[in-house]
């Protein structure tokens, strides 16, 4: 990844540090994870509110078949946002990854997201990547627009594909960008 720590001014001139993550987050990572609501803890893929599943995110071996570039932003050395660009470490779709990232409900809409996802998509040129996929909960009506305005288009829905953190499913949206 580039050369980091970056700072950023949002649209509100909040100032913000974006940087890789690194096994020493743990505790900024899980305080960060257990800020969220409850609602913006559904949609994500693991349950962020045991440290166990933390401390695996956190762990290079978790990844045995992905390569994942990982980034946070902190402000006053406090972790708001969390970013991810996975991609198959092998096999047919070497060429893509996926785009994950979840901010603060304080730092939204103040481009945070964006920053970012742009952050990424710089590594993703760089790594030879040339689609992007987000997969995002069709009720998560706020990320899609996120990513539409990042350039996505939606190319597919699967019908009760995933399962929340309580037992409910739901549709899976697959968005993609062609880098």
């Amino acid at each position: 990844m580039g050369a980091y720590p970056k700072n950023y001014s949002l649209k509100d001139g909040a100032k913000v540090t974006i940087r890789p993550i690194d096994q020493n987050d743990l505790d900024k990572s899980y305080s960060f994870f257990n800020q969220l609501t409850e609602q913006d803890r559904l949609y994500l893929r693991i349950d962020v509110s045991q440290k166990e599943a933390v401390e695996r995110r956190l762990r290079q071996e978790h990844w045995d078949r992905e390569v994942c570039y990982r980034l946070v932003a902190e402000k006053d050395g406090k972790i708001i946002a969390d970013a991810t660009l996975c991609k198959p470490s092998h096999g047919w779709t070497t060429h893509t990854a996926n785009l994950r990232y979840i901010v603060l409900r304080e730092y939204r809409r103040k481009g945070l997201a964006t920053i970012l996802a742009r952050e990424l998509f710089v590594t993703a040129v760089k790594e030879g990547i040339e689609k992007i996929q987000a997969e995002i909960m069709e009720e998560n009506k706020a990320a899609l627009k996120s990513v539409e305005r990042l350039g996505f288009k939606k190319e597919g829905v699967l019908k009760d594909f995933v399962m929340d953190i309580k037992g409910s499913k739901h549709n899976l949206v697959i968005m993609s960008y062609a880098v």
